[in-house]
């Protein structure tokens, strides 16, 4: 908006300009020849709204949104079946008692031999060192497959398992190689046993995962009984039909009702 002044106005086009003489911050209506009414103030264009802003709703406490589209379920391994358990938790224990008792027996011989031929205490100690670093060795590997037994995940009791199927195949060879007796045989059948252990543990782990949530993650999902989904299904439709008002009346006649 220019400031006109009276002489320059003449020329001006008609409209609202500034007057010469009117207070400062307004304007008045030239018609191309004169002034025609009183100043107004010069109106200053509003400034447009800033968009909005979108800000996310705080979930409540029973909503929950999926990050895209629908959440994957939510799976885990199948559990070790109680037979599996019991079977690894039990050959752990076997084989840890001969375990103990021989460190037990040769802690006592190094004590005496200690005492009795002194000359032989470095190879009783060395002994015991060597035996010690097994019986820890051995002893780790055994916890490892309780714990995995215990907590029903066959993917840990594979590697347990496996590792000890190993050392047993391992002794059972040196035994054999010392001739077949009562000794041989229990360690063949410990040997049998713990290949059955990874044997099983294998095909446990192979199974389809077991789904432990709902599309939502909201409500786990428990075992179906046999039969169950054809048991909801016909009380459900019994309960219709004793729900359901009857299309018969007792003459045999239409019921429009019922409808």
């Amino acid at each position: 908006m220019t400031e006109v002044a009276e002489p320059q106005a003449r020329s001006a086009a008609a409209g609202w300009h500034v007057a010469t003489g009117d207070p400062s911050g307004t304007e008045r209506y030239w018609d191309g020849t004169a002034w025609v009414g009183q100043p107004r103030p010069i109106a200053v264009p509003m400034p447009l709204p800033a968009p909005p802003v979108h800000q996310p709703a705080a979930p409540g406490p029973y909503s929950q949104v999926p990050d895209a589209g629908y959440a994957a379920p939510a799976t885990r391994e199948v559990e070790i079946p109680d037979g599996l358990k019991t079977l690894a938790i039990t050959l752990s224990v076997l084989k840890a008692l001969p375990l103990l008792a021989t460190f037990l027996i040769m802690l006592v011989a190094t004590s005496f031999l200690e005492e009795i031929v002194p000359e032989l205490r470095g190879v009783a100690y060395a002994v015991m060192a060597v035996f010690t670093v097994i019986l820890v060795v051995l002893g780790g590997l055994l916890v490892g497959q309780v714990a995995a037994a215990r907590k029903g995940r066959p993917g840990n009791l594979v590697v347990w398992a496996s590792i000890l199927a190993v050392f047993d195949a391992l002794n059972l060879a040196s035994n054999i190689s010392d001739g077949v007796g009562t000794q041989t045989m229990i360690v063949a059948s410990m040997t049998a046993a713990q290949v059955f252990v990874v044997v099983w543990a294998v095909r446990t782990k192979q199974l389809p995962p077991q789904i432990v949530r709902s599309t939502y993650g909201l409500t786990p999902l428990a075992p179906a009984r046999p039969n169950q989904t054809f048991d909801d299904l016909e009380a459900r439709l019994d309960a219709a039909v004793e729900a359901a008002p009857s299309l018969l009346n007792e003459d045999g006649s239409f019921n429009p009702d019922g409808l």
